[in-house]
């Protein structure tokens, strides 16, 4: 899963408390031809988030998780040492 080129994973540390990503599960997608679109997941339904101004708002929440959590090498380090673990 690390050396998929489309994928990066990144933690956010749980010593941090609250942060952006807390408000719940969601799937900012771009394209080359057509306009990026949010996905958003919940229990019982799902959404398509197609408006600009909103589809900005998930890009400032990706922006913010991106300044609070730990890079690749860090994430994947934390990943191999719990598996480890098991």
């Amino acid at each position: 899963m690390m050396n998929w080129q489309n994928i990066r994973v990144r933690i956010v540390p749980a010593a941090l408390g609250a942060h952006a990503g807390l408000a719940g599960p969601f799937t900012r997608m771009t394209f080359s031809k057509y306009e990026p679109l949010v996905w958003v997941a919940a229990e019982n339904s799902s959404l398509f988030i197609e408006s600009a101004d909103a589809v900005e708002g998930y890009g400032r929440l990706v922006r913010a998780l991106d300044e609070t959590s730990w890079d690749e090498e860090e994430s994947r380090s934390l990943l191999v040492r719990e598996c480890d673990d098991l």
